[in-house]
Order: structure tokens, then C-alpha cells, then sequence
């Protein structure tokens, strides 16, 4: 909960409900006063500033007396971080901890090459996938390649010898293994809202991949770019329209289906 939330009862109504239902309740930058103290019965964890507005003893006193648990906010030196433990704060967030970084070996953008990308996940959906297609159009995406080595080459796999081949690389993960890796590499493209909108969109192609395996045996493998490309548009950044005349390999129902969102509903829902 915000700190600009008061506890009027239709606010008191809504927490109870959602605590009946399991879930923890936190207060964020709290200021106790008359309209938000009712807030306190149903909290489960205070979060307060000790840097710009330090806490009083008799305040976090009060909050412990009701079973509540306190997270320290913006702890940026270790003796912010010992007052608020000492007065028994079990939760602490801040610079002490951690400075954001970025890391260049991971900053980069894998869409230089989206119709190579586009053909490349079509290919890996057929019941055969052509391993000598697969690895051309593997090297197409420079970036996309090294993630592929460097996942066959981790300490997992126990190789003997390092895998530089793409070919090898492929063969190796197996067809399974390297349909998933490439899709979630291609799609989440380093953007962290792609990689909230991937689990819904790999459950879309998922779900009409057997869909049309129960109804439409005739005409099932597309399915699963049908549902993949649907939502192809907000994961590559780019028109749907743009995403499918780009990839010719892509069978035409899957173009068609993919172009007209409203028929993918009657199709497969």
C-alpha cells in the first residue's frame, strides 16, 4: 500500500479480503497518523525511511508490539544499517547492499536480423526440423550464436572438449532444448518487459499448438507460430505485418492467422 492510502473502510474492506485469501499486506513509506493508524490491524510489514525521515524509537516500539515486521528503507551506510537492526528491524533495502550496474557482456540488442529470427523460429516448430537450415540461420544472428555456445558450453553439460561448432551445438542440445532456448533468447530480446509478456505469450502458442492437435489434425504444426506471432508485434517491436511478410518460410495460414488477431479467438478459443 501506498503511503498516500488512508484506511477509510472501503481501503479496510479490500485488505481484509485479499488476507483471507493468503496474501501479505506491506505499508510502504509509512506515516502513522489518526486517518492511517487503522491500516496497522491488517499490515503484515511496515516499510519506513530511515534516511530522510528516521524512525523514533517509540513508533517502531509500537509497530513490533502488534507483530508487525519492519523493512528498513534506503540503508546506504553501515551505520544506518546497525541503528535500524538494533531497534529490530529484520528487512533493510538500500545502497549498503548494492549499487546498480549494468553488464556490457549482456547489454546488447538481438534485433538486427528479425526476418533471420522469424524463419529460424518457424523452422524449429516442423516435425523435422532441417538441422543444416537450422544452423545457417543461426550464424545470421552473430549475438544470438554466442548465447547458444556459451549455454552448450556451460559446466553442466560435463564436455571434454569446448563446442565451436554450430553444427555440433545443435546437434548436442537436441531439437527440444534449442526450440525453447531460441525462443525465449529471440523473444525477451535484454528487455525486461518482454520477459513479463513471454510466459503469456508461449502459453497462447502452447495452448493452440494442442488445440489443434485435438481438433485440427490436418493443419496442426502452424499452430503454435499462430499463437507465437500474435503477439509477435509487442515482443519485436515492430508491426505484425512487417513480422510475416519478413519470414516467407512461414506456412501462409500462419500469416493469415497471424495478420487477423479477431480470427485466432474463433480458430483456436
Amino acid at each position: 500500500m501506498l503511503e498516500s492510502v488512508e484506511g477509510d473502510e472501503e481501503i479496510l474492506a479490500a485488505l481484509t479480503h485479499i488476507k483471507s485469501q493468503g496474501y501479505t499486506v506491506a505499508l510502504d513509506d509509512f506515516v502513522l497518523t489518526d486517518a492511517t493508524r487503522p491500516l496497522l490491524d491488517l499490515a503484515d510489514i511496515v516499510k519506513l525511511d530511515v534516511l530522510e525521515q528516521p524512525p523514533i524509537r517509540v513508533q517502531v516500539e509500537h509497530y513490533l508490539a502488534r507483530g508487525i515486521t519492519l523493512l528498513a528503507e534506503k540503508v546506504e551506510i553501515k551505520k544506518k544499517f546497525d541503528q535500524a537492526r538494533d531497534m529490530g528491524f529484520t528487512l533493510f533495502q538500500g545502497y549498503f547492499y548494492a549499487h546498480p550496474e549494468t553488464h556490457q557482456s549482456t547489454a546488447f540488442k538481438r534485433g538486427r536480423n528479425r526476418s533471420a529470427q522469424l524463419r529460424l523460429l518457424s523452422e524449429l516448430q516442423k516435425p523435422e526440423a532441417n538441422y543444416s537450415e537450422l544452423e545457417r540461420l543461426l550464424v545470421q544472428g552473430p549475438q544470438l550464436a554466442v548465447q547458444v555456445l556459451r549455454t552448450v558450453n556451460c559446466a553442466s553439460h560435463n564436455l571434454r572438449h569446448e563446442i565451436v561448432s554450430m553444427r555440433q551445438a545443435v546437434v548436442l542440445l537436441g531439437l527440444n532444448r534449442l526450440r525453447n532456448l531460441v525462443t525465449v533468447l529471440v523473444l525477451d530480446n535484454d528487455d525486461p518487459c518482454n520477459m513479463l509478456l513471454l510466459p503469456q505469450a508461449l502459453t497462447r502458442a502452447t495452448m493452440c499448438s494442442q488445440l489443434a492437435a485435438r481438433d485440427c489434425k490436418k493443419n496442426k504444426e502452424p499452430a503454435f507460430m499462430v499463437g507465437l506471432l500474435s503477439m509477435a508485434d509487442v515482443l519485436l517491436g515492430q508491426k505484425l505485418e512487417y513480422c510475416v511478410t519478413d519470414s516467407p518460410s512461414l506456412p501462409v495460414s500462419s500469416k493469415h492467422c497471424s495478420l487477423m488477431k479477431a480470427r485466432l479467438a474463433r480458430l483456436f478459443i
